[in-house]
């Protein structure tokens, strides 16, 4: 089973409350459906299909200076 995550990460120089943890999106069978819908992410407005060197395929968003919205597919919650 595959995961698509979706995590908030913010840089900022005060201190900030916790960031949430990362979330579900929705779950594949296989890695293949799961990339396909990362594509399908990646085509909205405001959104970029990147390489990330740790997650591989994943899309990123960024908004507000320093914060950014990241999608990824996993095949585990718990290596996230």
């Amino acid at each position: 089973m595959y995961f698509i995550v979706l995590a908030a990460m913010i840089s900022a120089a005060s201190p900030a409350p916790p960031l949430p943890l990362p979330s579900v999106l929705n779950s594949y069978k296989t890695l293949k459906d799961c990339r396909v819908e990362l594509i399908a992410i990646g085509e909205y407005e405001g959104f970029e299909l990147v390489k990330h060197p740790l997650l591989g395929k994943a899309v990123v968003r960024q908004y507000g200076g320093d914060s950014l919205t990241l999608v990824f597919c996993a095949r585990d919650m718990r290596s996230v």
